[in-house]
């Protein structure tokens, strides 16, 4: 969530509020997002106006199964490729995801070619390496990293819960930026859910009761239906790579 947004030092929220009023239709209208273009998304601005922050990264996606009920539903809220979890986007992914490893693939087996054909050496956005060097060398960064909830870091949250936050990263390792207080409207009607549904995930782990887990998918706002969610449960325990845990689910 944008907790603190400033331009020039100044709350810079108004101009967000301006963008919706005077620019978010046409922007709209242009329809060219790639599949994770969420940020500026219809459900986006919708959910600042339902839980008071700016939604952002993947927040956009995750906070209402009201966007997802059907692929018609994901178009009208995230654009004609329907966001991230539709059946276009996701496909999307894969594909990208399919074309990556053929391009490693490459890379490692055709002798004559150069590593460095295929991937340029230059900084990616991912900021793996970069934490990787302020950790090893001391080169003191700020990243996007997923840490306890040490402090904490936000309030009224357990501090063994596992958050996103920034982190400052050094040779002395990882310490979390806290934040503001969140507006009592998202912790409520967003962040104490996603606290729950994280507790029910591992309490399913830890019990091997198959009905917690059958309730944690019926929560996530892409499943549509009992059945779908009981199908998919089948399948997925079926599968012979998950047999360890097909025998943790059937005690």
């Amino acid at each position: 969530w944008l907790t603190d947004f400033r331009y020039r030092g100044k709350n810079a929220y108004p101009l967000i509020d301006e963008w919706i009023e005077k620019h978010s239709e046409e922007y709209w209208a242009k329809d060219n997002f790639e599949f994770y273009d969420t940020q500026m998304s219809r459900a986006a601005i919708h959910q600042y106006k339902l839980f008071g922050l700016m939604p952002i990264g993947d927040t956009p996606r995750f906070a209402g199964w009201w966007y997802h009920t059907n692929l018609e539903t994901k178009k009208s809220w995230y654009g004609s490729l329907g966001g991230f979890d539709s059946e276009i986007g996701w496909q999307r992914y894969l594909d990208k995801l399919g074309n990556n490893v053929r391009e490693i693939e490459q890379a490692a087996l055709v002798e004559n070619l150069r590593v460095t054909d295929i991937f340029k050496p230059v900084q990616s956005p991912e900021q793996i390496v970069p934490i990787i060097n302020s950790l090893v060398n001391d080169s003191e960064g700020t990243y996007q990293v997923n840490i306890p909830n040490k402090g904490p870091i936000i309030k009224g949250f357990p501090e063994d819960l596992v958050i996103e936050c920034q982190g400052i990263v050094s040779g002395a390792g990882i310490r979390g930026v806290g934040v503001c207080d969140l507006p009592r409207k998202t912790v409520v009607n967003v962040m104490i859910e996603r606290w729950r549904q994280a507790e029910a995930k591992i309490e399913a782990l830890r019990s091997g009761d198959r009905d917690t887990l059958l309730v944690a998918l019926l929560e996530d706002q892409r499943t549509c239906s009992l059945q779908q969610a009981e199908t998919i449960l089948d399948e997925w325990l079926a599968d012979p790579r998950n047999e360890r845990l097909a025998l943790i689910f059937s005690r």
